[in-house]
């Protein structure tokens, strides 16, 4: 999301991460978490939150994440950080469109899901943003969010 405001990768995608990392699928498999949910909470994010403190449902579904010329991920979006080190990142999209069914919404938070409908799923993080905005009819807003490892 950014590096200002309170983002952190909650318990629930700590988990996964390292069910991921070590194939470990008993009681259950990881989960991929590649869907984008917005919000309208400003409460600080903690590693114990499991949703968004208020889920925008005007699209009735979450954003489907891209890469920057919003295409499916390859390989070749996973780059270094900056050359020569070794953090490798991965930047991801999604779209709310001027025709967003949540114009007139708060956008303050934002959460990767593991489904992309509201109020089911994982979540991976959380990241409450400190500058909050009013989405409006004459807005397409692009969210990006740069993964790192």
């Amino acid at each position: 999301m950014c590096s200002s405001g309170s983002n952190i990768v909650v318990d629930d995608g700590r988990i996964h991460v390292l069910k991921h990392v070590l194939n470990i699928t008993s009681p259950s498999a990881p989960v991929n978490f590649p869907y984008l949910g917005v919000g309208s909470g400003v409460t600080a994010a903690v590693a114990t939150d499991t949703t968004l403190q208020t889920e925008l449902t005007g699209n009735a579904t979450r954003k489907t994440l891209l890469n920057v010329s919003a295409l499916p991920f390859t390989d070749s979006d996973i780059v270094f950080e900056i050359s020569g080190s070794t953090r490798w990142k991965v930047i991801a999209q999604a779209t709310f469109p001027d025709v967003d069914g949540n114009n007139g919404s708060v956008f303050s938070e934002y959460g990767l899901f593991s489904t992309n409908v509201f109020a089911t799923g994982k979540m991976y993080d959380r990241f409450v943003s400190p500058s909050p905005f009013t989405k409006s009819g004459s807005l397409s807003v692009v969210v990006n969010v740069t993964l790192r490892a």
